[in-house]
């Protein structure tokens, strides 16, 4: 990635923050090597053989405007409701913010096979992944 004229943005924009970004005290390497814009994948759909090498290589797909943005947003919303019920959302903040509470507590009392088989069994989340046609305009 050092060399696509898209990360020098990027770059200059992680360069301005006050502080390297970090996540649980560990710093980001934001390096070109390591850090960067990601790569759409969007120009393959429809062509199984080409996305099948593209995550193999990558280790991920970008498909920009692929879902529904409404359907994406009602299963973040109905996840976050979710977690937030147990207590894992800062409650000081907007649910959909999904800002980490700092704290499993409300995990103690919960049975967590349960709890993961409902996080990923919601009528949305199952809609967007599992919907009429969930990787759609002949994907898949």
């Amino acid at each position: 990635m050092a060399r696509d004229p898209a990360a020098r943005p990027l770059q200059r924009a992680l360069a301005s923050l006050p502080e390297p970004p970090t996540s649980h005290g560990h710093r980001f390497d934001t390096g070109p090597a390591a850090f960067g814009e990601l790569l759409d994948s969007s120009h393959l759909a429809g062509d199984v053989a080409a996305l099948r090498r593209r995550i193999d290589e990558d280790g991920y797909l970008l498909l920009r405007g692929y879902l529904e943005v409404e359907q994406v947003l009602t299963a973040r919303q109905e996840l976050c409701r979710k977690l937030a019920a147990v207590g894992l959302i800062d409650a000081a903040r907007p649910v959909t913010a999904a800002v980490y509470s700092g704290s499993t507590a409300g995990l103690v009392a919960v049975d967590r096979k349960a709890y993961a088989r409902d996080l990923r069994t919601g009528s949305a989340v199952r809609a967007l992944c599992h919907g009429p046609e969930p990787f759609g305009h002949g994907m898949m």
